[in-house]
């Protein structure tokens, strides 16, 4: 039981890399409109499809919404994951900007997930520094008693990016949460007898930290992005580890192309696999 869960709990990290155009080809785009499709696919044949816009209110200011579906019937379980965001961006300054976001992911009668999280950053010479505080509260299902259980999470990202070096960046990112309940909890024998297989498979994201480097080589239309990132379960320690390499084409500006491929292992369980690609468009 406790092994199909530690399986879903890499593959939502694996979708919280998800892919997306770099940062500098971005910053040098004079175009600030931009609608994406990404999909995701794990050797558990676990399908993820998300949508998202990007919108400029002024030269300072804008919006963004974003759409997704998860769907698996692995194990039996049968999951139907829906997601909602939407954020607003600002720049005060040519060094700092921020941003605020919210999301909605779940399904009806098994947990439902919202988060609100900040972005602080700061643009120094060849240096970027961001800091996300995070505000996340689970609503997990409890079939013996027809009722919803509440966790409330709090959480701080860091971030640092240095783009000194001539068609090179790198990326480092640290992100960690504290729980108002205990999330050990879940794997408890009580749990696993009042909680639905499907809401012990999603609450299984808890994580209690996450590391992640990046390390991005640029060319003239194209860039290639190699990553590596480790999460610890908040449930029961398990590590998880992903590796990744992705790249993106922009030979066919305004349209843009990405590709991803990767492997995710924990200690618990065997290896896994995903693959993905991204089609994007500016105006």
């Amino acid at each position: 039981m406790f092994k199909k869960i530690i399986k879903l709990h890499r593959l939502i990290f694996v979708l919280v890399l998800g892919l997306g155009f770099n940062y500098a080809h971005a910053q040098q785009d004079k175009k600030s409109n931009l609608i994406s499709l990404e999909y995701l696919q794990d050797s558990s044949d676990t399908a993820n499809v998300f949508v998202d816009l990007s919108v400029a209110i002024t030269d300072d200011t804008g919006v963004n919404a974003g759409w997704g579906n998860t769907r698996s019937d692995s194990n039996n379980d049968d999951l139907n994951l829906g997601y909602f965001s939407v954020g607003v961006t600002h720049k005060f300054t040519e060094g700092f900007s921020t941003g605020i976001d919210y999301y909605q992911y779940g399904e009806d009668n098994e947990i439902e997930i919202d988060s609100l999280a900040a972005t602080l950053r700061w643009n120094i010479q060849d240096w970027s520094l961001s800091l996300k505080p995070q505000y996340k509260k689970y609503r997990i299902y409890a079939e013996e008693f027809a009722r919803y259980r509440e966790i409330n999470s709090r959480g701080l990202g860091l971030g640092l990016v240095y783009f000194g070096f001539e068609n090179w960046e790198f990326g480092l990112s640290h992100d960690s949460y504290k729980y108002s309940l205990n999330p050990r909890l879940l794997s408890s024998r009580i749990a696993l007898e009042i909680l639905s297989s499907k809401a012990l498979t999603i609450s299984s994201g808890l994580k209690d930290y996450s590391n992640n480097i990046d390390v991005t080589y640029l060319l003239a239309n194209t860039d290639i992005t190699v990553s590596y990132g480790q999460s610890k379960s908040a449930i029961d320690g398990t590590m998880s580890d992903v590796a990744s390499i992705g790249i993106n084409f922009y030979q066919l500006y305004p349209v843009q192309i990405g590709v991803e491929i990767g492997s995710v292992d924990a200690s618990s369980d065997d290896a896994s696999s995903y693959a993905g690609f991204n089609l994007g468009y500016l105006w």
